[in-house]
């Protein structure tokens, strides 16, 4: 599969599916896609009192994804790394991950907790 053909069919299923594919690929990769701001710090938008985190499996999705012209820059992290410095800070507790957003949608919305026990489930499977 092309890369051109997989952006196609990952972007054109629902969030839900997004987040299995994201789940597949970051484990096997090691590696989850974020933005950071032009100061260096780990994006988000704040929505309805809560801070939503855009992640992604690879960076073609990233690139497709309206928030890179605001000033986010596409960058990887390793896997274990993102959740141990990012996800458990106190700012974002309460927070939201928007797995694999689109043009047209934030992704699939998962409160951190749940992304992190999802996470290490899948890590738990492959060891």
């Amino acid at each position: 599969m092309t890369i051109q053909d997989e952006f196609e069919t990952v972007s054109g299923s629902d969030p839900l599916s997004r987040y299995r594919y994201f789940l597949n690929v970051v484990v096997d990769t090691a590696q989850v896609w974020t933005g950071l701001t032009e100061a260096g710090s780990l994006f988000s938008e704040i929505i309805e009192g809560k801070p939503r985190i855009p992640v992604f499996a690879r960076q073609f999705f990233f690139d497709g994804w309206s928030a890179q012209g605001a000033g986010v820059i596409a960058q990887p992290m390793p896997l274990d790394e993102f959740i141990e410095t990012e996800l458990v800070e106190a700012p974002l507790l309460g927070g939201l991950v928007a797995v694999m957003p689109s043009m047209g949608d934030w992704g699939h919305l998962i409160e951190i907790p749940r992304f992190i026990k999802d996470i290490r489930m899948e890590l738990d499977l492959i060891t």
